[in-house]
């Protein structure tokens, strides 16, 4: 059972994160699907009375199986979904249905999103008037985005421009670089001056052994991978579109297994 990928149009992004320090200002996007826009796939793909929804509870989470029919016999694929700020239940009941959803397919090249960081240049970010914990201000930002443009290959997202809609303005455009070659003995680094030398012999790409160490550090700290990124990033002073690796990997080497 294949599905088609998402147009941009049924795809919505939300703001996750607001920075605004003296080296780092912007706001970070994830993008996310509603469930109309599964209920539309699955009927145009294999016809409205060809699927079907249930939900159930176990363990005190609320879990939502889509059923499918295959050759006359139906087929069930279930995850459990999260409670929403807003009317909590309905959110759980929507958010355990896209869950589902993902499960088959529908949707999945959402995750393969590259980290979407838009400037404050492109962006307006106010103080909202409250503070955290530390006493320090929340900022916020009323702009809307939306994905103007969106390609994909082989279930994997390609290339992506979002656009500011309240600004009018193109907020952040990206297209996967294609792959480059690279040998056991000297592999291309990413920028110039990339390349560092290991054990006074063999060269590798900074950016693998960040993303090695990254790993490493991840699991042994209970984080994500794009949480840790995200932190050392700003503490470096640095966004994915700045960032310098060799200088990342110095950081990393100066504090060591702590984060």
């Amino acid at each position: 059972m294949e599905f088609r990928a998402l147009r941009a149009n049924e795809i919505d992004c939300r703001v996750a994160t607001v920075k605004y320090t003296e080296k780092t200002k912007g706001v970070s996007l994830l993008l996310y699907k509603d469930a109309r826009c599964d209920m539309r796939i699955l009927d145009e793909t294999v016809g409205s009375e060809n699927w079907q929804r249930e939900h159930y509870e176990c363990k005190g989470n609320l879990f939502c199986r889509v059923g499918i029919k295959c050759k006359g016999e139906w087929i069930w694929k279930s995850d459990c979904g999260v409670e929403s700020y807003a009317e909590k239940e309905k959110g759980e009941s929507s958010d355990s249905f896209k869950r589902g959803c993902f499960c088959w397919g529908i949707g999945r090249e959402l995750y393969t999103s590259p980290f979407i960081w838009v400037d404050s240049s492109h962006c307006d970010i106010k103080d909202s008037g409250r503070k955290d914990q530390y006493g320090k201000p929340i900022y916020t930002t009323f702009d809307r985005f939306s994905v103007s443009d969106i390609d994909t290959k082989n279930g994997e997202i390609v290339s992506l421009t979002i656009y500011n809609d309240t600004k009018k303005c193109t907020a952040f455009s990206w297209k996967k670089a294609p792959a480059k070659e690279k040998t056991k003995a000297n592999r291309r680094s990413l920028n110039d001056g990339d390349e560092i030398k290991k054990d006074g012999t063999v060269f590798i790409n900074a950016l693998d052994e960040v993303n090695a160490r990254i790993k490493v550090l991840a699991a042994a700290n209970g984080m994500t991978n794009r949480a840790l990124a995200e932190k050392i990033l700003e503490e470096c002073g640095m966004t994915m579109e700045n960032a310098d690796y060799s200088k990342i990997l110095d950081y990393l080497n100066e504090r060591g297994g702590r984060v």
